[in-house]
């Protein structure tokens, strides 16, 4: 910025300026897990035979979703019988783990099958994304 316009300023103040051109842009967090049940009700409606579910604590926090969509339930019965399975860390503001479900086509490429968000990796949270992928594509 500098060399270029012949501003100075700190990486506080350069770090701050871009957190704030992204919020402008992208909302924050909280206002996108607020529209979320409004979301899912858009995509089960545009999207018949999808199945999201969002389910929240007292204070409406989310405390985990669900979905897959219609066409990854149709399409799974033409991939092969395997079903791969991994999590990650979500290193947002409100953190948790993305689970995510995949098999392979008759390609070998990867076909998504499902994902949720829960609020840790534990066999409780693994236990309710496997029935609720068991729910959805019936295997």
């Amino acid at each position: 910025m500098h060399a270029e316009f012949g501003v100075s300023f700190t990486y506080l103040k350069a770090w701050r300026g871009k957190e704030a051109a992204l919020t402008s842009l992208r909302g924050n967090d909280t206002e996108s897990y607020n529209v979320l049940p409004a979301w899912a009700e858009m995509v089960k409606r545009k999207n018949p035979g999808s199945d999201i579910d969002i389910e929240t604590d007292s204070a409406n926090c989310l405390q985990c979703f669900y979905m897959c969509l219609a066409a990854s339930k149709h399409g799974w019965p033409y991939c092969r019988p395997v079903i791969v399975v991994d999590g990650s860390a979500l290193k947002a503001k409100f953190g948790g783990m993305l689970l995510a479900a995949c098999g392979h086509d008759a390609n070998g490429c990867i076909f998504p099958l499902a994902f949720g968000i829960v609020q840790s990796e534990s066999n409780e949270s693994w236990t309710w994304f496997f029935e609720k992928l068991r729910d959805s594509i019936g295997t």
